[in-house]
């Protein structure tokens, strides 16, 4: 973990003209349609390719916008105590439904060991390029804006992690196309997909007894 937060800390740091910096809700809003914009081209290209790796790109993908979209509806809310339990409701589904999907992903990298369905293209590289390149300009915006750093850590994970499986699959899936080596694909998307898996599952886990304490605070004050 500490790799990722170093290197999304580098990320923070590159240089962002402070004439372009917006204000919170304008930086939300503007990363919440990009963000989308690229979910949408990365399930198209995922659902083409069969690309396990790219789907493993788009479930986080998933996640930054329902971050995106939480941190939007806390902008606009006053009541501190409801926004404070709908925050943990909205991050308990949020991770439970991206665990699942994780689960799914599992079983189909492991279908795709034994008959091998991956078909590479140039629109998956580009996807996975247009991942890097869109990514970063929603940190810097949200950086420059100071939403970012957020106030709970683990939440930094999938802003920082898509750079950076993005990047290794790049590599990685390039490299594999040389050798014709097609179940590359399988055995990358399957070591990301746990990660993700196990990340997924302690901000469920966190969420619950978030909400947990929360209630006893309530019964007891």
């Amino acid at each position: 973990m500490g790799i990722i937060y170093s290197f999304g800390n580098t990320i923070q740091n590159l240089p962002f003209p402070s004439k372009y910096s917006l204000s919170s809700r304008h930086s939300l809003c503007i990363s919440l349609t990009l963000s989308l914009l690229l979910l949408g081209a990365q399930w198209l290209m995922s659902m083409d390719t069969h690309s396990i790796a790219l789907s493993v790109i788009t479930i986080l993908q998933t996640a930054i916008s329902i971050f995106l979209s939480l941190f939007i509806i806390m902008t606009s809310k006053k009541d501190r105590i409801k926004l404070q339990r709908f925050r943990f409701i909205y991050l308990f589904l949020g991770s439970f439904f991206i665990s699942l999907a994780c689960g799914y992903l599992l079983f189909e990298a492991f279908d795709n060991f034994q008959m091998p369905v991956f078909r590479s293209s140039v629109g998956l590289f580009m996807a996975f390029l247009a991942s890097i390149l869109g990514n970063t300009f929603i940190i810097q915006i949200l950086s420059a804006a100071q939403v970012i750093p957020f106030k709970v850590k683990t939440l930094q994970i999938p802003f920082f992690s898509i750079i950076i499986f993005s990047i290794l699959f790049l590599g990685l899936m390039l490299f594999a196309q040389t050798l014709n080596w097609l179940i590359a694909d399988p055995i990358i998307g399957l070591i990301a997909t746990l990660f993700v898996f196990g990340w997924a599952a302690v901000t469920f886990l966190d969420a619950y007894w978030q909400m947990v304490e929360s209630e006893n605070n309530a019964i007891y004050s």
